[in-house]
């Protein structure tokens, strides 16, 4: 029972970031000067970090840009934050999804990191005149998502980062246009979505009924 928090995308992720979809009703490129959970972060002396898959595609450069290849930038709320945004250290800290995998190797990964997958990889998709296209094809991209979903989280949990009391969180962002459905004050919402939790130390597979959305994840 848990449920994106509005339609389109870009208000699901600055309400998994700050709290509040801050006024924000569509994807559209915006500046928001709200506290966020990277504020949050620093104020506790934890270090953090942005994986954007396809951020640095075709040359690219500028993380400020809409849309680069399969990269949206509806779907990378830390650049949207104007805190973070005039802030070259900050900025610095978000970057291209290749980056985890030397992360991993070299045993830097982040107390807190966010993984983005461009829209081949999160089952979004882009649309192709090619029927083929494995970024457009449905059957093809479901598939394309599980493979990256599952090499992704194999390669953490196979890392000397995956320690501790360390903890993955899944989620999808909203579910299609036509579910309106939410809770806890949010409703109507995204819809209803699938949001998995892989806990290293709590190995018990359970569920749970009681409802959630992108604002109990981020409390």
């Amino acid at each position: 029972r848990y449920y994106g928090v509005a339609h389109p995308s870009q208000p699901n992720y600055l309400a998994l970031t700050s709290g509040s979809t801050q006024g924000v009703a569509s994807d559209a490129t915006v500046t928001v000067h709200a506290t966020n959970l990277v504020d949050q972060l620093e104020a506790h002396g934890k270090s953090w970090k942005a994986y954007m898959q396809s951020l640095s595609s075709r040359g690219n450069a500028n993380k400020l840009a809409p849309s680069v290849g399969g990269y949206a930038r509806k779907h990378n709320p830390f650049v949207s934050y104007a805190d973070i945004q005039r802030n070259p250290a900050r900025m610095a800290r978000i970057v291209d999804f290749s980056q985890l995998a030397t992360d991993l190797r070299s045993d830097t990964v982040p107390d807190f990191a966010w993984i983005t997958p461009d829209l081949c990889h999160d089952m979004h998709g882009i649309t192709s005149s090619r029927p083929n296209d494995p970024c457009s094809n449905p059957r093809l991209l479901v598939a394309q998502g599980d493979t990256f979903l599952r090499t992704t989280v194999d390669e953490i949990m196979h890392s000397r980062a995956w320690s501790g009391n360390s903890v993955i969180f899944i989620a999808w962002d909203e579910s299609n246009f036509n579910d309106q459905s939410g809770c806890c004050n949010a409703n109507p919402g995204g819809g209803h979505v699938l949001t998995l939790v892989i806990s290293r130390n709590e190995r018990t597979p359970r569920s749970s009924n009681a409802p959630y959305n992108h604002y109990s994840l981020l409390a």
